[in-house]
């Protein structure tokens, strides 16, 4: 355990003094090498450095887990886990069975994506403490919060109006993160370089705006400020920090400057302007507001 301590303290010190450009790690400690990485500017570098620390190699311990192993069974299990609370609580209104069918089709949904066309990213092995403390402590435990909220009643009634608006979100959610990770999965798997076209056309993540979208349909159920905060952090740490890494990246294939002309960060750009985008998702974000405030406390 002291040796394991030791090698996460030298590899924390050599991770931050190293240039993320660098295409050597001979001097990191042995199975803690630095995999070369575009160049990264201030917060992002220190946020990124954090995850790749954090998520996969806190001490001490071996890393035996697979991370997938890890979140396919909190996403596969959450049908499961509404059911109960339903059951416990003895609140079978409908609204509850509109958040089970959504939330819990959405883990069923991962569980088939990770048997047909699985992110690289998750197949790495990671150390128990990361499982358990940064995984599901901090990530994917408080998305549960949610359906705790809705079914024991400390949110709101959501109104049929809102509900829809639910329904919609987490549809057209659905349908951008499961079609880009798709259209990424086998493109690459075919032609390595820039994907600016389909899905990715004009935006560049649209798989990162699919999955907020389908959550923030979870929250707007919920009707309880806790699961807006916990989406805030990990959508303002983790979610930001990856896009800002992979526009970095991106920056330095063919095509990049035609592409992030046309292409918005994560939000569509709508007729080639962002200044549209804007507006048309300030106007639609404002009506959501309002049907959502207009819902009577469930207490």
């Amino acid at each position: 355990t002291q040796s394991t301590w030791g090698d996460f303290l030298h590899w924390i010190g050599f991770a931050m003094a190293e240039k993320q450009t660098s295409a050597s790690s001979s001097s990191a400690p042995a199975g803690w090498q630095l995999s070369p990485k575009p160049q990264l500017s201030g917060i992002t570098s220190i946020v990124q450095t954090f995850f790749e620390v954090a998520a996969a190699k806190l001490p001490p311990g071996p890393r035996f887990i697979k991370q997938s192993w890890v979140i396919d069974f909190q996403k596969g299990t959450t049908g499961i886990y509404v059911l109960f609370l339903m059951w416990y609580f003895q609140n079978y209104a409908m609204h509850n069975w509109v958040y089970f069918a959504l939330h819990g089709t959405y883990g069923f949904l991962w569980i088939l994506k990770g048997q047909t066309f699985p992110d690289p990213k998750w197949e790495g092995y990671i150390t128990l403490p990361s499982a358990i403390f940064v995984n599901i402590g901090m990530v994917l435990g408080p998305y549960w919060f949610a359906a705790y909220l809705l079914v024991s009643g400390q949110g709101h009634i959501p109104s049929p109006q809102l509900q829809a608006i639910a329904i919609i979100l987490h549809t057209v959610g659905v349908c951008l993160m499961f079609g880009a990770d798709i259209q990424k999965f086998y493109t690459l798997q075919y032609r390595k370089g820039l994907i600016s076209e389909g899905l990715f056309k004009y935006t560049r993540n649209p798989n990162y705006l699919g999955e907020m979208m389908l959550y923030s349909a979870y929250a707007l159920l919920a009707g309880h400020w806790l699961p807006w905060f916990v989406y805030a952090y990990v959508w303002g740490l983790l979610f930001w920090n990856n896009m800002a890494v992979k526009d970095a990246s991106l920056k330095r294939k063919d095509g990049w400057k035609e592409y992030s002309a046309r292409s918005g960060f994560l939000l569509p750009k709508i007729n080639g302007s962002s200044t549209v985008t804007y507006i048309v998702t300030a106007s639609i974000l404002l009506y959501i507001y309002t049907v959502y405030s207009a819902c009577p406390k469930a207490k």
